[in-house]
């Protein structure tokens, strides 16, 4: 596991996993058809027994796989915060070249215990939301196998075959994926959704974290919003501008005349998996302070639109991957398959007219990537 994406895909997998062996019961245990009609009740007992089966093997099956994850987790978060705190030294020794007079020894041992505490505590918060998740997949797996049960009759009554019924109980699940986590908005997440947004999350924090350690060691407060990395339109009113650090490397308003990063981050700017990111701003360097013009501006809504637009195709790819693979019946196996080349043709489209759609991880996972 070496970032969040990975994490990502090893819950994909699983979510992927659980709905083939689900679906694969279904296909393997066929109702028997006679001339007065499908027979259910001696289905519904066979299945409810098979259900059993599911949840023992998965509990057993994936101790293992979560216990994995969660251990990673950790080392993903420390590598991230070091990965910031080399970088910000680079940055710093490169400042000192150019001309830059800086003083190593401005840090404190009660600065490192705070920031220690933080990082800590975002550990452990990233992975119990991460082991609470990992119960609500299995569960929620759990439910909708039990639903599948008793709605596939319902769907029978309409007529039509055993694969067509099971393909009506299970289309909805299907088309989703395995939701198990709601947010404050009430919208519903796959664990693979979650888990990505939330580690890469933290080692945003993790990485600015290290980067204020090193920057505060050499007494150095002030940042600046890269420009050229500003990707969210949410975050572009503080693109160029130079911000007082009070968040990662204990600057205060007796640093400047600027506004604190405190601030910044109650209007908005990093929130959850925001691509932003800020570098040290050296007074005497002279810097050149850039804000985005309003064609800028525009771009990176337009750009913004465009990835949204390209994130909705790939979801409905997802759904449609799904419902083409595991529906029963060949009809709608062929109805779907047409489904998933359309929404496929759709993102190939816009992907050629920006071919870094999907490439877009941010700086920092890129780091935790290559290194």
């Amino acid at each position: 596991m070496e970032n969040a994406y990975d994490v990502a895909a090893a819950f994909r997998r699983i979510e992927d996993d659980l709905i083939r062996s689900m679906i694969r019961n279904f296909e393997h245990h066929k109702a028997m058809e006679a001339a007065e009609g499908i027979e259910w009740t001696q289905w519904q007992i066979e299945q409810l027994a098979a259900l059993e089966e599911f949840k023992r093997r998965n509990q057993t099956k994936y101790a293992g796989e979560f216990k994995d994850i969660n251990e990673s987790i950790e080392r993903i978060i420390l590598h991230a915060k070091q990965i910031g705190m080399d970088e910000q030294e680079m940055q710093i020794l490169n400042a000192i070249k150019r001309g830059a007079k800086l003083t190593k020894g401005g840090m404190t041992g009660e600065f490192f215990k705070i920031n220690d505490r933080k990082v800590n505590a975002m550990i452990q918060a990233t992975a119990d939301h991460t082991k609470e998740a990992e119960v609500s997949i299995l569960r929620v797996s759990e439910d909708a196998y039990r639903q599948t049960i008793f709605n596939a009759q319902m769907y029978a009554s309409t007529g039509g075959t055993y694969e067509k019924a099971v393909d009506m109980a299970t289309k909805d699940f299907l088309r989703r994926g395995i939701q198990c986590i709601r947010y404050r908005n009430n919208t519903y997440h796959s664990l693979e959704e979650y888990s990505e947004m939330a580690l890469r999350t933290a080692n945003t924090r993790a990485y600015l974290t290290g980067e204020g350690e090193m920057r505060n060691a050499w007494g150095e407060h002030l940042v600046i919003m890269n420009k050229r990395n500003c990707a969210c339109p949410k975050c572009t009113v503080w693109c160029g501008k130079v911000l007082i650090d009070d968040v990662w490397s204990g600057g205060s308003a007796k640093d400047g005349n600027y506004p604190l990063m405190s601030t910044a981050i109650g209007e908005g700017l990093y929130h959850p998996n925001c691509k932003d990111i800020h570098t040290t701003y050296f007074p005497d360097l002279a810097d050149l302070i850039e804000e985005p013009t309003s064609d800028e501006r525009r771009a990176m809504e337009v750009r913004d639109e465009v990835e949204n637009e390209y994130n909705n195709a790939q979801k409905q790819i997802r759904s449609y991957e799904r419902l083409s693979k595991y529906s029963l019946d060949e009809e709608n196996r062929v109805n779907y398959q047409y489904r998933l080349s359309q929404w496929e043709t759709r993102a190939a489209d816009l992907k050629e007219k920006f071919p870094t759609l999907g490439k877009e991880k941010g700086r920092i996972e890129n780091k935790l990537k290559s290194s």
